[in-house]
């Protein structure tokens, strides 16, 4: 028995010998917890915020009421891979990597020769269709035998009812004015044709226009040009990325909620303080929550994005991916 409490104290010595060289690493002096079975504890941090069940791990509550998140990441809150639209060689790259650029702004060209050589052809073959469609002459002259193959027919029919024509004479005054209606239907078809074929040739010019168009490369967003895939020169296939721009006017920060906590559905649309350290000064930025994922993890917790409006200093945006905050929102009651 006296063998087995010396080995126990023994332990004990050795496990205060152990707590006590990693308090002197750390800064700080063991503490002895009455509660936890007379084992050595290392002291809890006298710090403004004191640990909360509304999150164990990520958040603390300050004495203010404040729910705060540490060590969020910042995320852009839209990215663009602006692709070429049309194969082709690139002429021109308009852009450089790191630059702001706005929206609608021409980030680079591809060669357009082929395109503009298309562009002329079927503008003359639209203006050819159209001049072509205006040329009524068929139809005037159909109409004009109609007419006379009718005064015909009708002429004929008095002469031969009053005996002064054969039968034989008057079919074929009656089949010359059938003829002649014949004869204007078609003109009308082939008036019809014409203008469908006005229609054809004006949609291929403006295909044209619009491939040609499609040359120019613009992105759709204002923001920074973070990387450019491709250069001047080079051959790119319809589809392939030239440039990723990222908007930064605003970026998305996402935190972890204990979801058995608080309901993530209670919190949409609440107004957050974001807090950067920049150069040793705590900087403040505004948001709101906008949305939750539709999942939780297997601790139990769900994560949150929020949405913070970004600050310049000069012509450099002062939050940018990558970088990690903490957010504070108000405990709700």
């Amino acid at each position: 028995m006296s063998r087995r409490k010396t080995s126990l104290v023994r332990a004990l010595a050795i496990t205060a010998s152990a707590l006590t060289a990693f308090c002197m690493v750390v800064g700080q002096e063991p503490t002895y917890n009455p509660s936890s079975r007379s084992r050595l504890v290392a002291p809890v941090s006298s710090s403004n915020t004191i640990k909360s069940r509304v999150e164990s791990r990520d958040a603390t509550v300050s004495r203010d009421g404040w729910v705060v998140f540490e060590k969020c990441l910042v995320f852009p809150i839209e990215s663009v891979n602006v692709p070429a639209q049309e194969s082709g060689a690139l002429s021109t790259l308009g852009v450089q990597e790191n630059e702001a650029v706005n929206a609608r702004q021409v980030i680079a060209k591809q060669e357009t020769k082929i395109a503009e050589e298309e562009k002329l052809i079927s503008g003359l073959n639209s203006q050819i269709a159209f001049d072509e469609s205006q040329d009524l002459s068929e139809i005037g002259l159909a109409e004009a035998f109609v007419e006379e193959s009718k005064l015909q027919a009708d002429l004929y029919e008095k002469m031969a009812a009053k005996g002064n024509a054969s039968d034989t004479d008057l079919r074929q005054r009656q089949l010359a004015e059938k003829a002649a209606r014949v004869r204007l239907s078609q003109s009308r078809k082939a008036q019809a044709q014409k203008e469908v074929k006005v229609k054809l040739a004006q949609s291929a010019h403006k295909l044209s226009e619009l491939r040609l168009e499609r040359l120019t490369i613009k992105t759709p967003i204002s923001g920074i040009v973070k990387r450019i895939d491709h250069r001047a020169g080079e051959w790119v296939q319809a589809g392939v990325t030239i440039a990723e721009i990222i908007r930064l006017d605003e970026v998305r920060v996402d935190f972890f909620l204990d979801s058995n906590e608080l309901s993530p559905s209670n919190l949409i649309e609440k107004p957050i303080k974001a807090v950067s350290m920049i150069e040793d000064k705590e900087l403040l930025f505004s948001g709101r929550i906008t949305s939750s994922d539709p999942e939780v993890d297997s601790s139990g917790r769900i994560r949150m994005h929020a949405k913070v409006q970004n600050q310049k200093a000069g012509a450099q945006w002062l939050l940018l991916p990558g970088m990690m905050v903490s957010i504070q929102l108000q405990k709700p009651q």
